[in-house]
C-alpha cells in the first residue's frame, strides 16, 4: 500500500507542476473584452470598441506603436502622416483640418479604452503599459496569422548531411559549415 501512495503522490506532484506552467487566460480575456466593448470618454460620450484583428484597427495600432514614438511620444501630425494612405483619412485626402479632427477622434477612442495617455502640459501622447501589451499582442497575432507558414530548410539540409557523412573522413561540423558557407570540401588524404 505504501508504494501505491508514493507513486500517486509523485504523479500528483508532476500534474501540479505541469499545471503551474500553464498561463491563466483570464487576464487576456478580460483585456480583450475591455477593448472590444463600447466605453465612455471623460466627457461622457461613448466610443466604439476596437476589432483587434481587423485591418483598419491594426493600422491605427501600428501607427501608434511605431518605434520612433517611444522616447518623446507622438502628436496628431505624426499619426496623420502615418495614416495618410489608410482608410481612416481617405475621405478627406486634401483637407488637413478634417484629417486632424479625424485623428483627434481616433485619439479619443484610444484614450477612452486606456491604450494611450496624454503627456501633461504638451500636445503629445504616449502609449500606456496596458496599450503596449494589448496592441503589441494584436500586431503579433495579425502578422503571424497573415503569412502562410514556410517550410523550414533544415530537413533538406539534414538529408544532405546524412548522405555526405557516410564518407569516412568527414566530420559533421565540417560538412555543415561547408554546405552553409559554400566552402569546398577538404581533399581526402
Amino acid at each position: 500500500m505504501f508504494r501505491y501512495q508514493e507513486v500517486s503522490m509523485l504523479a500528483n506532484a508532476r500534474y501540479l507542476t505541469s499545471l503551474a506552467v500553464v498561463d491563466d487566460p483570464t487576464e487576456a480575456k478580460h483585456d480583450l473584452d475591455r477593448v472590444t466593448t463600447r466605453k465612455k470618454d471623460a466627457a461622457g460620450r461613448s466610443c466604439s470598441g476596437f476589432n483587434p484583428l481587423a485591418r483598419p484597427d491594426t493600422e491605427i495600432f501600428r501607427a501608434v506603436m511605431d518605434g520612433e514614438h517611444c522616447l518623446r511620444g507622438f502628436t496628431n501630425r505624426d499619426i496623420r502622416t502615418k495614416l495618410q494612405s489608410s482608410i481612416h483619412l481617405k475621405r478627406c485626402p486634401k483637407e488637413p483640418k478634417k484629417q486632424s479632427s479625424e485623428v483627434s477622434r481616433i485619439f479619443r477612442r484610444l484614450h477612452a479604452h486606456g491604450l494611450i495617455a496624454k503627456i501633461p502640459r504638451t500636445r503629445r501622447w504616449k502609449v500606456t503599459l496596458y496599450g503596449r501589451r494589448l496592441m503589441g499582442t494584436t500586431l503579433y497575432l495579425r502578422d503571424s496569422t497573415s503569412h502562410a507558414p514556410t517550410p523550414h530548410p533544415l530537413p533538406d539540409l539534414a538529408l544532405q548531411i546524412a548522405k555526405n557523412s557516410q564518407r569516412k573522413n568527414l566530420r559533421f561540423g565540417y560538412v555543415r559549415r561547408s554546405m552553409l558557407l559554400g566552402v569546398p570540401e577538404s581533399p581526402k588524404i
